[in-house]
């Protein structure tokens, strides 16, 4: 019984020509195989195709008006009021910030409570206008510093509503920056 012959790799040979070679040097001179070298080019073709293969394109994700809508209202809202209350920490028309200063920390500053809460005023400036230009990276910025207000506002032992507001306003600055990533 006569056996196949040996099949041309010239498509192939240019990509892989290593493994080109060792597979010709299964056949016998007349370009025959036995049966455990055909085993062994199956599985080669099978792994080529695997190797050649176009990898599949990453599923865009097609936004949700909904969603949408909803991160437009959390990207607003977490630029301008850290921007509105930034700057009303040099003109105080709010509130009076400076009592919201944990008077430890206001005894190891060297400067008074008042250029330290603008300073923080510039912050959350800055803060604001990276939540309305990368609100995926901003909402966590916002995050943390909402945090850390409301932590130093517990150790004070004052203004616990206030700190509980801020814990949940966290949690949407959380989800403004999660929701970039897919909106």
């Amino acid at each position: 019984m006569k056996r196949p012959l040996a099949p041309k790799f010239s498509s192939m040979r240019k990509f892989f020509p290593e493994a080109i070679t060792a597979l010709s040097q299964l056949f016998d001179g007349n370009g025959h195989w036995t049966w455990a070298d055909f085993c062994i080019q199956e599985n080669y073709r099978m792994l080529l195709e695997l190797i050649t293969k176009p990898k599949p394109k990453m599923e865009t994700v097609t936004s949700n008006p909904t969603a949408r809508s909803v991160w437009t209202i959390l990207r607003i809202t977490f630029g301008l009021v850290p921007i509105v209350a930034g700057s009303d920490k040099f003109a105080d028309l709010l509130t009076n910030w400076d009592m919201y200063l944990n008077p430890n920390i206001a005894s190891m500053l060297p400067f008074s409570a008042h250029v330290f809460m603008q300073i923080v005023g510039g912050i959350e400036i800055v803060a604001g206008l990276i939540v309305l230009a990368k609100p995926s990276v901003g909402g966590w910025i916002v995050m943390a510093w909402l945090i850390c207000i409301a932590l130093q506002l517990i150790a004070m032992g004052k203004y616990l509503d206030v700190a509980v507001r801020d814990l949940v306003m966290s949690i949407g600055a959380m989800s403004l920056a999660r929701l970039s990533r897919v909106v």
